[in-house]
């Protein structure tokens, strides 16, 4: 195919002698990172940096969903909120209603610390 070589062309390949190796600096290598690591709270996570969470909707899932331990979820303590639902659901079908009770005056002085802003989020930023 002759009308086709003129669209493949490939570039000469360079011949190096000993004497014309690229030289590399062995007593000062790169460094891989140009800067000291940032503190938690200012590093960027998958999507972009940290973005802080809301007063208003903290308050109003501890409010509404607080037994339930959802406004822990939100501000990022999965843990606690974790042991918020289980005690809920153990505590309400073992106990008779005892882990709701339990859980929601939990839920309510969460409400209150938030409200004055004492409760941060995972990352110890206050809340906006």
């Amino acid at each position: 195919m002759p009308g086709l070589a003129h669209h493949f062309q490939l570039a000469p390949t360079p011949v190096h002698t000993p004497s014309q190796q690229p030289q590399q600096n062995w007593q000062n290598p790169p460094t891989p990172y140009s800067q000291a690591p940032q503190p938690l709270a200012a590093r960027p996570g998958p999507y972009g940096y940290y973005e802080r969470k809301s007063k208003l909707a903290a308050a109003l899932l501890a409010f509404f969903l607080g037994g339930l331990g959802i406004h822990r979820f939100y501000l990022g303590y999965t843990t606690i909120g974790i042991v918020m639902l289980s005690v809920f659901v153990v505590g309400s079908f073992v106990c008779c209603g005892l882990g709701a009770i339990i859980t929601s005056v939990w839920a309510l002085v969460d409400f209150v610390l938030i409200l004055i802003n004492q409760l941060p989020d995972a990352h110890g930023q206050s809340l906006d």
